[in-house]
């Protein structure tokens, strides 16, 4: 009974991926006298006006919140994304803010058991996210949304796996 235990153990630990403000909204241009584009409507997106609603914003700044709340409430603040002028693209350089980080402890406990001769037998407890750490999955980042600059979603909470393997 006290022989053949064994344990392990794994442990994760990544900084949170880059990712890049945009907004899919379409294009919704203001039109002057003659029929002529004159500038674009708030909350316009394809600024270039290429077809393509994938457009970066002007960034004024680059900083955010990297707090657990600032994850949830919002990482940005008020007027910090602006519409660039008609025709132009957004200043914004890609992959310069951050995700939340991720950090997950892993352990297993092993039995191994001889049955007879050449048959063993090994019960497997493991557990992963053993101190149940919340992991926030990603921003969102794109620019209409309601949720913009926060996480709405999280990654599993702890989990018990249990297994049997008979080895002849």
């Amino acid at each position: 009974m006290l022989s053949g235990w064994s344990i392990s153990g794994t442990t994760i630990l990544q900084s949170g991926n880059p990712f890049t403000v945009f907004t899919d909204a379409s294009f919704q241009p203001i039109f002057g006298p003659g029929g002529k584009i004159t500038g674009l409507q708030p909350g316009s997106g394809d600024f270039n006006a290429d077809g393509f609603n994938n457009d970066y914003p002007d960034a004024g700044t680059y900083a955010m919140g990297s707090s657990r709340q600032a994850y949830l409430n919002g990482v940005f603040s008020s007027g910090q994304f602006t519409q660039p002028a008609l025709g132009a693209e957004g200043n914004e350089r890609a992959n310069r803010f951050r995700n939340p980080n991720f950090a997950e402890v892993d352990a297993a406990l092993l039995k191994d058991t001889r049955i007879y001769e050449r048959l063993d037998l090994q019960l497997r407890f493991e557990v992963y996210n053993v101190l149940n750490r919340v992991n926030l999955q990603g921003v969102d980042a794109n620019l209409p949304d309601g949720n913009f600059g926060r996480v709405t979603s999280q990654y599993n909470p702890r989990n018990l796996q249990v297994g049997a393997k008979i080895v002849f």
